[in-house]
Parts: C-alpha cells; structure tokens; sequence
C-alpha cells in the first residue's frame, strides 16, 4: 500500500526565467501599482516578460546555524535542528525565536509529546505532561504568554501555564486561533450544538479571562483568525463548499456581539491567510498559479507562475498540472511568502497514477521587494524518499523552519 503524501492543509514571487525544464524557477510577477480586481476572484494573469519585475533578485539561502544534513537529503541554506517529528503536523517558533515548537513522535510508536527544540545547542523539552492530539492546530500568542493545543485526552489547554482552558473533542478536526495578547480563543468544538447550518459542531469565541464563551452559527470549521486590535474575527462559513473549484466564503464577525459584520468571497483555492491592520491578505492557488489578494477589499494579483512542463513532466493524480505549490506560508508582518515548488518527472512503478519523483524547492519571497530566495531543496513525495511538510516563519521573518519527512530544518531568509 502507498504512502500517502504529505500536502500541508493549513497554515503561502518575480518574473525570473521563461524556460521550462526540472529545477527552473519559475515566473514572479507584480503588476503595476495602480492595477486593481473586481474582486478578489477578479484576478487577471499577465505574461512572463522573461526579466525581474520590481527590481526583484534571486538569491541562495545559506545555513545560519551548524548541524548534520540530516537523513532526508535536504539541499542548500539550512541546518537539521530535530528528528521524529510528526509528518505533517503544526510547527511554530517561540516568540523570542529561540525554540522552534512541535509535535514528537518516534517511528513505530503510539506517543506523542509537544517539544520545543533550541536552536543553540539543540536541547529538547516537553512543553505539557498530556498527549497532543496529531496534526491537530497549534496557536501561540504573539507575547508568547499563552500556547494553545488539543490534548488526546480531550481538552483544550495552555502548555504555558499547564492548564486546560475548555473541553474539545479530540476526535475531530478543525481551525484554532488566539488573538495577539492570548485572551481569545477562537476554535471548533465538535460537540458543540448552535441550531444553525451545521447539525454537529460550532465555532467557539472563548474569552479565557472570563470564562466566557459564545457559539457562532455561521462559521464552519475552518480558517479562524483575529485582527490585530481583536475586535473581528475570521472563519470559513458554514455553508461554503470545500471544492476548489467554487468560490470560497467567508465571514467577518464583530466579537463584542458575535454577529456577523461581512461576508467576502473568492475563487481561490485558499492555502494561508495573513491579518496585519486593515488588510486581510489570503494566498491560493488558481488554476496553476500562485495569488495573494485583500480579501476585503478585492485587490488580488498573480504572483508565481511555475516554469513551463519540461519533456521529463510526468500528469498524475497528485500532480494534476505537472506541478504544484504547497506548504504556503506569510510571515508575521505578511511581508514575506515561503512555500515549496515541485514538478513530478517520474511516477510511482507499482501504483503510476501517483508521483514518486518529486525534486522541490523551498522558496522565500519578499512581497515588496520583489527578492526572492531559494531556500533548500528536497525530494517532495514520501514516495521518492523525501516529503516535504510545514513551513513557519520565525516573529522577524529572518528565519524559517521547515519540515521534510520527520526531520525539521531551519533557514536563514536573507
């Protein structure tokens, strides 16, 4: 039986070179400044100009801390910083960037822990006695006075203060997010009833400080988030379709009376979404492209292109156009983007309709600058030996961990 691949949920460049073939970059494109969408599915595409737009220039990244390579043959800037990570599971860093935070779990076992790892000197510790509950969202504070997980034993705690916060489910999946100072939480409880679209479950708004909570009927389970003055929040609504093909929806809900205070749509496949002021910024994928827009104020614009099928590109049902970005990240500041870009050039000998060979690279961008980085390179399929996974910024954006296969690499970004 295969191995299924790792296609980070969730969690995110210039016009370089026009020639396809394996390895190339890709197109980054900026349009003009005055340009403007209809909406933020109104994008429109331009066409490679063969040259960097906005001053915009490629760049290696190089490692910035010491360290083996690590099993999962990873390439270029970056230095191994832990193994027996989960596969595919949530990572974040500390606020003072000084531990990289994440779920442990050794090969062949039944256990989980929430770790920390140090980047100097690489000392591991367990943040919380219980289990996590796998691939289950983390939400840390941006002081860093609280960090939020779902514990196996079914409950939704702090591993900062050591305490649990609120019953959850742990059975189920779901979106969890905090507000910049902690004191919000905003997160899926399964067994939640509301009497709305959704017969089992309901979007939770928890004030921690005191111990209030208020269902939101119109909220699915998906892509919560806060604004930064906590006075709104964001969640996918309860009646939108997953197809990535549909238009996605959206509501902005008002949490001093938990009503809903705007609903947006879009077209695209959403991969990260970024809240900084008054710009909510989503990135997706449409089609075979990479978009970032203002989700309210429909400003969309098509920022990457992958370069053209070399005669090697192999269509299979993991890799529909040949190529896919994954992993889609901003940074804190939403200045920056990281993800992976791979193109399958070889399929799966026992089972052909998939990929195994997969070569990817970890790409930073700066969205106003126009620079763009490649950070490592890896194998993507687990298939072929590697699987590239998540992908965090550290809080100043210098840095970024990332995951292929068990192992978790840091990297500088500039």
């Amino acid at each position: 039986m295969r191995h299924p691949l790792v296609v980070p949920s969730a969690t995110v460049l210039l016009c370089l070179a026009c020639s396809g073939g394996s390895g190339g970059t890709g197109t980054v494109e900026f349009p003009d400044a005055g340009s403007t969408g209809g909406g933020a599915d109104a994008g429109s595409a331009s066409t490679c100009a063969g040259v960097v737009a906005g001053g915009g220039a490629v760049g290696v990244g190089s490692a910035d801390y010491g360290g083996g390579s690590g099993s999962a043959n990873v390439a270029g800037g970056g230095s191994l910083l832990a193994k027996d990570a989960l596969l595919d599971g949530p990572i974040v860093w500390t606020a003072d960037g000084s531990e990289v935070v994440y779920i442990g779990h050794p090969p062949g076992s039944h256990t989980y822990a929430l770790r920390a790892t140090r980047l100097r000197g690489g000392t591991t510790r367990q943040l919380d006695v219980p289990m996590p509950t796998p691939s289950l969202p983390i939400a840390r504070a941006a002081d860093g006075t609280a960090l939020y997980y779902v514990a196996r034993d079914d409950e939704l705690r702090d591993a900062v203060s050591g305490k649990s916060v609120a019953p959850r489910d742990s059975r189920y999946t779901g979106a969890l997010a905090t507000s910049l100072n902690g004191r919000l939480i905003f997160y899926w409880d399964p067994a939640a009833m509301t009497g709305g679209p959704v017969a089992n479950g309901a979007a939770i708004l928890l004030d921690v400080g005191r111990a209030s909570s208020i269902p939101i009927a119109s909220c699915g389970s998906s892509w919560f988030a806060f604004s930064p003055a906590a006075d709104s929040a964001l969640c996918a609504d309860a009646c939108t379709s997953y197809d990535p093909a549909a238009a996605q929806r959206f509501n902005l809900i008002d949490v001093a009376t938990a009503s809903v205070r705007q609903r947006v749509t879009t077209t695209l496949s959403p991969r990260a979404l970024q809240w900084d002021g008054a710009i909510l910024q989503v990135a997706g994928t449409r089609a075979n492209e990479l978009v970032v827009a203002d989700l309210l104020r429909g400003i969309p614009r098509v920022i990457y292109r992958p370069p053209a099928p070399s005669s090697s590109t192999e269509k299979t049902d993991d890799f529909p156009n040949g190529s896919r970005m994954t992993g889609i990240t901003f940074s804190a500041d939403g200045r920056k983007l990281a993800f992976w870009k791979a193109e399958c050039i070889g399929r799966n000998s026992y089972e052909p309709t998939y990929c195994a060979k997969a070569p990817g690279e970890l790409f930073v961008l700066d969205l106003h600058t126009g620079a763009l980085r490649v950070i490592a390179s890896a194998e993507a399929t687990l298939d072929g030996g590697g699987g590239v996974g998540r992908i965090a910024f550290s809080d100043d954006a210098t840095r970024v961990a990332y995951q292929v296969r068990a192992e978790i690499f840091v990297g500088a970004t500039r």
